[in-house]
């Protein structure tokens, strides 16, 4: 039994421990979106867009209301909005109502203890994938950045 919760909780320091960084593969994984259901991060994906305050939420989200409805999937993106910062009641009344008004899915991160996604303080992390292998990480503050980079 002791081994069991050892390995457990090894595992989870492997899976969660550590930030992903250049070079690092980034294996498939499942995270439920906005509306509960399981969305994936596949060996197609070449961006992985992430959030972690309301700032780079609106940041982003008012970015994407002006493309178009499939502008993430044309880019093999991902939005992934970690909302860990949030009490749970500011979730449900503010947070998720505002992503399900969102024409695009946006996979949810609950896990505080997650720490795969880097950050940086009110700005957006964006993943650029080849192959399933981390290319470069970029930390993005402005509407003008998020043009040039897409």
């Amino acid at each position: 039994m002791m081994k069991k919760f050892i390995l457990s909780i090894l595992f989870s320091t492997l899976l969660f421990g550590s930030n992903l960084k250049i070079d690092d593969k980034i294996d498939t994984f499942s995270l439920t979106n906005q509306f509960d259901k399981m969305e994936t991060i596949t060996a197609d994906t070449t961006t992985i867009i992430v959030t972690f305050d309301n700032k780079s939420i609106d940041l982003i989200t008012k970015y994407l209301a002006k493309k178009t409805p499939d502008f993430l999937t044309s880019h093999h993106a991902v939005f992934v909005a970690n909302i860990t910062h949030n009490p749970s009641v500011e979730t449900r009344i503010f947070t998720l109502p505002k992503l399900r008004d969102c024409k695009y899915s946006v996979m949810l991160l609950h896990d505080e203890k997650n720490l795969r996604f880097a950050k940086q303080a009110e700005k957006i992390t964006i993943y650029k994938i080849n192959n399933g292998i981390v290319n470069s990480i970029s930390y993005i503050d402005s509407e003008q950045k998020l043009e040039e980079f897409f």
